[in-house]
C-alpha cells in the first residue's frame, strides 16, 4: 500500500536509502515529514517498507515543478509493479499541488529504472546534470 511516510518510518526509510549508499538524520527526516512542499511516499508491505520516493516542489520564475528523488524499490520486491505505483502516487501528489512538470535525474547505470520511466510516459531529455557539493556530502 502506498502512503505518506510518518514518524515511525525513519528506520525503514534509512534502510531503503542505504541501498543507494545514502543516509538521513532524524532532524532532516522530521523536517521532510512536516514540510508541505515535500512528501516521502512509501510502499508498506504489512509493516515492512519495500520502496519509497521523495517529492519536492521546486518554484521556478514562471511555474512550479516537482522534482522526484530516490525512487527506490528493494530488490526482492522488484517486478511487482511497486515502482509504477510509487511513480503514479508521486504524480498524483504533484498534480494536486498544481505543478506543471515532474522531472528527475537517473544514473546511466540504471537501465531497468529507465525502462520503468519511459513505460510510464517520461521522456529522456538530452541534457547534462551539473552539480557541486559543499564538501559535506559525497559527490555522486
Amino acid at each position: 500500500m502506498i502512503r505518506l511516510a510518518n514518524d515511525t518510518d525513519h528506520a525503514g526509510v534509512e534502510a531503503l536509502l542505504a541501498l543507494m549508499h545514502r543516509k538521513i538524520n532524524d532532524e532532516l527526516f522530521t523536517q521532510l515529514l512536516h514540510d508541505e512542499t515535500r512528501a516521502i511516499l512509501v510502499d508498506d508491505q504489512s509493516g515492512e517498507l519495500s520502496g519509497m520516493v521523495l517529492c519536492n516542489i521546486v518554484y521556478k520564475l514562471d511555474r512550479k515543478e516537482c522534482r522526484l528523488d530516490r525512487l527506490i524499490v528493494r530488490e526482492e520486491f522488484r517486478g511487482q509493479g511497486i515502482g509504477t505505483k510509487l511513480l503514479r502516487a508521486a504524480e498524483e501528489w504533484a498534480w494536486k499541488h498544481d505543478v506543471k512538470r515532474i522531472e528527475f535525474t537517473s544514473s546511466a547505470k540504471r537501465p531497468e529504472a529507465h525502462h520503468l520511466y519511459t513505460k510510464n510516459g517520461y521522456e529522456n531529455r538530452d541534457t547534462k546534470v551539473f552539480a557541486k557539493t559543499n564538501g559535506e556530502i559525497e559527490a555522486v
